[in-house]
């Protein structure tokens, strides 16, 4: 399970860039409000999904569950049961 904890999607891709197994995967980013549309550099390949920006990030879902705070109405029922089934981010 790999975690990324950059603070923006491009200081993410620069960290990507040290990683030689990285350039053969194709990546997907989805619209976060506020931000533009990310272009990747070469060689990475990937597209900018189209719909509706999530307004919550996956951190803010983690420090909810460390917390001990619900996530029902952040994902989808079986993302939810998921991740109290498996116990994951309790930290």
């Amino acid at each position: 399970r790999s975690r990324h904890c950059c603070a923006t999607r491009e200081s993410w891709l620069l960290q990507l860039r040290h990683t030689r197994r990285s350039a053969r995967h194709f990546m997907q980013t989805s619209p976060r409000p506020g931000q533009p549309e990310l272009h990747f550099p070469a060689p990475f390949r990937g597209r900018m999904l189209q719909g509706f920006p999530l307004g919550v990030s996956s951190s803010q879902i983690r420090a909810r569950v460390r917390a001990g705070l619900p996530v029902d109405s952040l994902v989808p029922a079986a993302v939810a049961e998921a991740i109290r089934g498996a116990g994951l981010y309790r930290g």
